[in-house]
């Protein structure tokens, strides 16, 4: 059995979240009427109100030429409030996010990131991340070449920017453990005390900013348009 147009257009504005827009004459032949007479205008405006459907202007005053903006009613005979508009998010935000978090990590580990000082003099030959990390230097800076790498070749889409993501948030949680507990095991000839700079926090910030690209990058609710929905979903064709 054929649903009736109201109910069609109900499900339509259903699928659209709540909202659609159509051409006055256009909605009135969907009943078969051409809007010409009092009684078609009255048999499709008490349709759509049986339905449950707000339609404004009022069906029964509007001219041709009219574009009419339908809308689910809340209980109250209301239109239903409408859904806040997509977010828009540049296509290339995620590979800025991830070349920049790439490069400020490589960069970040020439700073200096702790100082030590003996008798109150600083020892120049520690200071940078290379000078004062032993692995972790190296594991951030893989991080950086393979967030690039991924980003160039694409190398397995999706699950390659998960696991960039994945082994920032272990660099994120190794380098906060060094700056609670600073290096010392190279210091043990040494009495000294040693004091935190920039280089550790420069390179939280940019792994954070990998991790906000690759989880932009492979989510499911960006489209290729670079539209984020409400609920993930691609819109609608008016016309469907």
């Amino acid at each position: 059995m054929t649903p009736a147009p109201e109910d069609r257009i109900r499900e339509h504005l259903e699928r659209r979240g709540g909202t659609t827009e159509v051409e006055i004459l256009r909605l009135l032949r969907t009943w078969g009427a051409d809007g010409e007479t009092a009684e078609d205008r009255e048999r499709v405006a008490g349709a759509l109100e049986r339905a449950g459907i707000v339609v404004i202007p009022d069906v029964l005053t509007a001219p041709p030429g009219t574009t009419m903006r339908l809308e689910l009613a809340a209980a109250d005979g209301s239109p239903v409030e409408e859904d806040a508009e997509p977010a828009e998010i540049p296509d290339e935000l995620p590979r800025m996010l991830i070349t920049g978090g790439a490069i400020v990590l490589m960069v970040s580990l020439f700073l200096p990131w702790f100082t030590a000082l003996r008798g109150g003099v600083a020892i120049d030959e520690l200071s940078s991340g290379w000078q004062w990390l032993s692995v972790l230097d190296v594991f951030l800076a893989a991080i950086a070449v393979s967030a690039v790498t991924q980003l160039a070749t694409d190398a397995f889409e999706d699950l390659g920017a998960r696991v960039v993501a994945i082994a920032s948030i272990v660099g994120m949680a190794a380098v906060t453990a060094r700056i609670v507990s600073p290096p010392n095991d190279i210091l043990e000839s040494f009495t000294v005390e040693v004091g935190r700079k920039l280089g550790p926090f420069v390179a939280l910030l940019a792994l954070g900013l990998i991790v906000a690209g690759a989880a932009l990058r492979t989510s499911p609710s960006l489209s290729r348009g670079g539209t984020v929905l409400p609920d993930g979903q691609v819109p609608d064709s008016p016309s469907n």
